[in-house]
């Protein structure tokens, strides 16, 4: 067994100090589209409505109804959806994304989207 005491370098310690790994941020191809997630506030609420503004051409909403088959990522059971439907579990939950090929315009247009909520009880 070697000397644990000792550090060593990870097999990609040089290009992540020299700044010349590619991250996934660095990728850049033509016609690319970004996309960000709109995620639940709140731990536990129903989704009473969602007021979408007008999309500008090109830009995209994409939730749990353009899912082929059961919107379910089955990690044990299929409890875990991959888009909230009608009700939000942990703050954070995915409930859609915007999708286009302007970051700043998706973040304008996640600003103008209204989600109703009807606050429910958690468990903490």
């Amino acid at each position: 067994m070697k000397d644990i005491s000792q550090s060593i370098q990870k097999e990609d310690h040089v290009e992540k100090v020299s700044g010349s790994s590619i991250y996934v941020s660095d990728i850049k191809m033509d016609h690319m589209l970004f996309a960000k997630t709109v995620r639940s506030i709140h731990p536990k609420a129903k989704i009473e409505s969602i007021d979408i503004p007008k999309l500008p051409k090109d830009y995209f909403i994409v939730d749990y109804k353009d899912i082929p088959g059961k919107n379910f990522v089955k990690m044990i059971f299929e409890d875990w959806p991959i888009f909230a439907e009608n009700q939000v579990n942990y703050i954070g939950e995915p409930i859609m994304l915007v999708v286009g090929k302007n970051k700043h315009v998706i973040n304008q247009i996640i600003d103008q989207i209204n989600i109703k909520y009807k606050v429910l009880k958690s468990a903490f």
